[in-house]
């Protein structure tokens, strides 16, 4: 009995061994997670240790002196007065991607006598924006801020909580969640295909469009960000990305597009500038290709190459 109980163990084990490595040679998924080195954790604001190299969805990224996300070690920028500020959260960081195939690394080696200054940092949202663009407006000389709006920015939690997700409830199988989807392609596959993240996510988010403390605290946020642009004299503009979910054929409508629309009248009664992606995406010949493998928001590379092309088309860079 005993040597069955071992011989299956062992069958089961290579079984899992083989999936793995398929699923790793074969499938673009990519691991989730974050190397604990990346954030600093000293800060009140939620930014990037300055000058290190870490790991990110399973992607090599290095910052720079200033925390923000750049192409290589010790990477120098260009001598020039044109400066752009990139504001954002994992998206715009470009996580699960090379950085020169991100559409901020595709700008930046498209327009070699503009610097962009990368602040994206994941977890932040248009609260955490504010703070930074306030310390950044006194530390660095730019001309333009580029906000990469995704729906969730308007929570104000760090990053996107599941209030009912009971991994949060116990700190055991929490640790366990957290070990495997950095680990295990297998366990993100099979969590991906039962659980359906890109309809949770956005039916998480969604609901806090519908609520007037909620708009009305993103408003107040926003008007914030506009004046100190006006005043600093700096052109602004808001890109807005849509949710995987919203992009399905069935969901490119009102019904799921109307967060972007309750932020999209905020923005044009306040005369502030900003490019709605979103039905773009849904007009592509798949938008899923558009996004990382089950994911529910952020960009594949191909994803991040058709919003670079949408930059250039509307000259939101100049």
């Amino acid at each position: 009995m005993k040597k069955i109980f071992i011989y299956n163990l062992l069958i089961i084990s290579l079984i899992i061994f083989f999936l793995e490595v398929g699923l790793r040679i074969f499938s673009s998924l990519n691991e989730l997670g974050f190397d604990k080195n990346l954030f600093n954790l000293e800060s009140d604001i939620k930014v990037h240790n300055k000058n290190i190299k870490s790991k990110v969805f399973g992607k090599k990224v290095f910052t720079d002196s200033n925390g923000f996300r750049v192409p290589t070690e010790n990477y120098t920028y260009n001598q020039t007065d044109n400066s752009s500020m990139v504001m954002g959260d994992s998206v715009s960081f470009g996580v699960g991607v090379l950085e020169e195939k991100t559409f901020v690394g595709l700008l930046r080696n498209s327009n070699a006598n503009i610097n962009f200054f990368n602040s994206s940092v994941s977890g932040n949202n248009v609260e955490t924006y504010l703070q930074l663009l306030t310390i950044y407006n006194e530390d660095f000389k730019f001309d333009n801020v580029i906000i990469f709006y995704c729906i969730n920015d308007i929570v104000k939690s760090k990053g996107v909580l599941t209030k009912k997700d009971f991994y949060k409830k116990n700190y055991i199988l929490s640790k366990i969640n957290i070990f495997l989807r950095n680990k295990s392609l297998i366990y993100i596959y099979l969590k991906s295909i039962i659980t359906d993240p890109e309809k949770r996510y956005y039916e998480y988010i969604a609901p806090s469009y519908k609520d007037e403390t909620s708009l009305f605290d993103l408003r107040k946020s926003i008007l914030a960000i506009n004046k100190i642009t006006l005043k600093k004299n700096k052109k602004l503009h808001f890109v807005i990305l849509p949710y995987e979910y919203q992009t399905r054929e069935k969901n490119c409508n009102d019904k799921y597009l109307f967060p972007q629309n309750k932020l999209n009248k905020i923005l044009a009664n306040n005369n502030i500038e900003y490019s709605d992606f979103s039905k773009d995406f849904c007009d592509y010949t798949s938008p899923k290709k558009l996004f990382l493998t089950y994911d529910p928001v952020h960009l594949s590379p191909i994803g991040h190459k058709f919003v670079f092309d949408l930059i250039q088309k509307e000259k939101i860079i100049n």
